[in-house]
């Protein structure tokens, strides 16, 4: 069975709006998981704290300082990091746009996280910011790099393996 023109389309279309549909429904959870993160390592480490909404995502803030911050720093990030990439190891197998999907969130949430753990402690929150900023794109770049490849690759498989004659 050979696809026509238009079935190749909708194919490659039901790929990109997989991948797009998975991104976006993760990346809305994204701040809020990262706060969570800094708050559970918090409490874990004896201190307590809130998470409050702000206009570009949100924040965590200490009402009782944990015994060592700096783990707390790195925990949103990394922590988001390490869920991202549980599910796309799991979803590799069976469900790759969705895995490529997840693979730039995990990726620019890593360096987010190596960049609040370092920094937010030892220069200025306007320095951090920008630190912060550059390490979160070059988390973005490095994930979506491979992520639209598999994403290409995918799609291009499954339009090969129905083009495949079958007896």
């Amino acid at each position: 069975m050979f696809l026509s023109k238009k079935e190749s389309i909708k194919l490659i279309l039901m790929g990109i709006g997989e991948y797009v549909l998975t991104f976006l429904i993760f990346y809305a959870f994204t701040v809020a998981l990262h706060e969570w993160f800094h708050l559970t390592a918090t409490q874990l480490l004896g201190g307590d704290g809130y998470i409050t909404k702000t206009w570009f995502g949100g924040a965590m803030t200490f009402t009782e300082r944990p015994a060592y911050p700096v783990i707390t720093a790195f925990a949103g990030g990394i922590g988001v990091a390490f869920f991202f990439f549980l599910l796309f190891f799991l979803d590799w197998l069976d469900d790759k746009e969705q895995a490529a999907a997840l693979f730039p969130l995990a990726t620019s949430q890593l360096a987010y996280g190596i960049a609040e753990g370092i920094f937010l402690f030892i220069v200025s929150f306007e320095q951090f910011y920008d630190i912060a900023q550059i390490a979160l794109g070059i988390g973005w770049v490095v994930g979506m790099i491979p992520s639209v490849y598999w994403l290409m690759q995918t799609i291009e498989g499954h339009i090969k393996s129905l083009e495949t004659p079958t007896e």
